[in-house]
């Protein structure tokens, strides 16, 4: 079970996973060890597992350890380029969704909710479907198509709305309030940079 720790006032949570304290506003921190090594024995993100917080369960797609790629024109032998396309929905966000994903099915939420415009609400998408849990994503009219086909592709629930990004992130915030969702929107979830922390590491 992962805890929620805020660093100013020092309250405690097993379910909140907000970036600021519901008291005090002070900024909230996963309580976890910081154990430099691989786990040979994890898949995927859990490699890392020595490092990140842990939930009881695990879900891989087998993300992470996306190659470095030397730049052939542009400063040669300084620049490189980590290749996140190659994760499982080609994102980046792979590597949230699956501690993000974990951590809801260890709470045993009976749904997913999240506002996104586009990579983070195709890999809950994804990572949702592989966990059995309905996920139901609200998106802005503008973002691509493609973005809206490959979400239902995975079996989620997209609702369209004509409002921008910062009034779905209110609006599903509230919403997993009131009904005891999981809220996944990478902004509102302290668990999205615990996952993509794993990058700097592989670097």
């Amino acid at each position: 079970m992962i805890i929620n720790q805020c660093t100013g006032c020092g309250f405690k949570s097993e379910v909140y996973r907000g970036f600021h304290c519901p008291y005090c506003g002070g900024l909230m921190h996963p309580l976890h060890k910081l154990d430099f090594t691989l786990d040979n024995n994890g898949v995927g993100l859990w490699k890392f597992s020595p490092i990140l917080p842990e939930p009881g369960s695990r879900i891989s797609l087998g993300e992470g350890f996306t190659p470095l790629i030397e730049s052939t024109r542009l400063f040669r032998e300084i620049v490189f380029f980590k290749d996140e396309g190659r994760n499982p929905t080609g994102s980046f966000r792979d590597r949230a969704g699956a501690l993000i994903v974990s951590d809801a099915m260890d709470l045993s939420t009976k749904r997913i909710i999240l506002a996104s415009d586009g990579n983070m609400g195709a890999s809950i998408a994804a990572y949702g479907a592989r966990a059995g849990i309905p996920v139901t994503i609200y998106v802005p009219s503008w973002i691509d198509p493609e973005k809206i086909l490959l979400m239902r592709a995975y079996g989620s629930n997209v609702i369209i709305q004509d409002r921008d990004l910062a009034d779905l992130l209110e609006y599903v915030d509230r919403r997993a309030r009131e009904e005891g969702f999981y809220n996944a929107s990478s902004t509102r979830n302290v668990l999205s940079m615990e996952g993509l922390k794993t990058i700097s590491i592989e670097i």
